[in-house]
């Protein structure tokens, strides 16, 4: 064997054994959370150690805007934190319990809050930024209550 052919097989062994090396090593994660008042979205990225975040309104944001007084984001995690390797395969999930509230999509809740007055909506904000974890799905069934029969 030719040492140039020798040296074409440790070189693609090399390259194979990285390439294995990089499995499981997670390079990219992803959680996105959502704002428990005008549920705007924001996704957190890390990228080989570089952080940034990405915003966008949702089909509730709007609504929200035009009806209520203007607020701090009270952010709530909406999804798993997802880790993927340099070939997008996932290598990391996490999840955990979340706010009752991310089991409302964005559109609903404006569809339920166009058709119930001020004072409910005081209280579907009240119910769903209380500490109380029976509050927040209180005020949560009671949109889905309301929704359901309102077809």
């Amino acid at each position: 064997m030719t040492k140039q052919r020798v040296a074409g097989i440790v070189w693609c062994v090399s390259v194979i054994a990285t390439l294995l090396a990089l499995l499981p090593v997670t390079v990219h994660k992803r959680t996105i959370y959502t704002c428990m008042l005008c549920r705007a979205e924001r996704t957190n990225h890390t990228l080989f150690g570089y952080d940034w975040e990405e915003h966008r309104d949702t089909g509730f944001t709007g609504w929200y805007v035009m009806n209520r007084p203007a607020h701090e984001h009270e952010w709530t995690r909406i999804s798993c934190v997802r880790g993927r390797n340099v070939f997008g395969m996932t290598t990391s999930w996490g999840c955990g319990p979340r706010h009752p509230l991310c089991d409302i999509r964005p559109e609903v809740l404006k569809r339920y809050a166009e058709r119930v007055d001020q004072q409910t909506m005081d209280a579907y904000f009240a119910g769903v930024l209380s500490t109380n974890r029976e509050m927040q799905k209180s005020a949560v069934e009671t949109v889905w209550e309301n929704i359901m029969g309102m077809k």
